[in-house]
């Protein structure tokens, strides 16, 4: 198994959380995660992160562009 970061934990924990208050009414057995099923959200979450922080860093640029005149070389993003 993969070694997971604190942000990893912390997103599956709140995952979690999401999916039991929307399985409330279900029993344990049909409200139980699979590793796969689990492993795909993350996965899905990263993907959606990647892409936000792109967007961002691009709004970054164009607005450091215009105000600036000058290129900008790297963002500190986390």
């Amino acid at each position: 198994m993969n070694a997971c970061s604190k942000q990893d934990l912390r997103a599956i924990r709140i995952l979690l959380l999401i999916f039991d208050l929307n399985q409330k009414n279900k029993t344990m057995e049909q409200a139980a995660f699979t590793r796969e099923e689990l492993m795909r959200r993350l996965e899905e979450h990263r993907r959606k992160k990647k892409v936000l922080i792109e967007t961002i860093q691009k709004e970054m640029h164009d607005r450091i562009k215009e105000r600036t005149g000058e290129d900008v070389t790297s963002f500190n993003v986390w």
